[in-house]
């Protein structure tokens, strides 16, 4: 049986899928699978099946939907579905899940890349990335759930993303990373590691002004909006340009 969270939540198998049609029993499946192997409370359930609007019938309620999801999984898959106070704990093998499978490329990624070996970390890395299917939980009908859960997930994807420029830029692969640099920048103008990456791999294409411009604007929408200047690191990578004497480096980025 798979499980799969970074999209739509899908359930299969042997290849079928395994229906799961109730809006709030979609919640509370989803609520176990980003929880997978950790306890979830009862109560932590009830706040994300309500949207922290739970009433007094919720405990009940939440039992009654978790029965129901021990019978859509069928006699065997059931079982992963324990009660644990206080609340309950799917247990799930590391490559039952894309969730599971995704942390372990990512956790093979930060071991190749502490032996030095980039191409692998990288390759690792974007088979992380290639798990993504879309934005998780939008079919999901709780706003608490997306919020929280949801937000992180995107989180973590941007982070996989920066930490395989980073190594693409360490083995200079400059030229390649751009356009897809540019469609991320463009989509998070304010996430100054991306634009910082995007500056390097536009220098080092021999695109310096377009680099320094990039600066620019993106200093001036910091202010505008936020009204905060650049972080150290972004300021470092203008220093780092108009120095002119680009040294092959991974610029600061986030660490696993």
């Amino acid at each position: 049986m798979k499980f799969l969270l970074l999209g739509p939540l899908s359930i299969r198998s042997n290849a079928c899928e395994v229906h799961i049609s109730a809006p709030r029993q979609r919640v509370v499946m989803a609520a176990l699978l980003f929880n997978a192997n950790r306890v979830i409370s009862v109560d932590r359930i009830a706040e994300y099946v309500w949207d922290g609007a739970a009433p007094r019938s919720a405990p009940a309620t939440v039992r009654t939907y978790v029965m129901r999801l021990r019978q859509a999984l069928g006699e065997h898959a059931s079982a992963r579905i324990l009660t644990r106070a206080p609340g309950y704990l799917l247990e799930l093998g590391e490559h039952e899940s894309d969730l599971g499978q995704f942390t372990a490329h990512r956790r093979r990624a930060a071991e190749l890349a502490e032996r030095g070996d980039l191409e692998g970390s990288s390759a690792e890395l974007a088979e992380a990335l290639a798990l993504w299917r879309e934005e998780p939980l939008a079919d999901i009908p709780s706003r608490t759930l997306r919020d929280v859960e949801g937000r992180y997930l995107q989180e973590l994807r941007l982070q996989t993303m920066e930490l395989r420029f980073d190594a693409e830029l360490a083995l200079l692969r400059h030229a390649e990373l751009v356009p897809e640099l540019w469609r991320l920048v463009r989509k998070y103008p304010l996430r100054e590691a991306l634009v910082g990456k995007l500056m390097l791999a536009l220098f080092r294409s021999g695109r310096q002004s377009e680099a320094l411009d990039l600066y620019r604007r993106t200093r001036a929408l910091l202010v505008e909006q936020l009204g905060a200047e650049p972080s150290t690191d972004l300021c470092e990578v203008q220093r780092h340009i108009l120095s002119a004497h680009d040294r092959p480096r991974t610029p600061p980025g986030p660490r696993l």
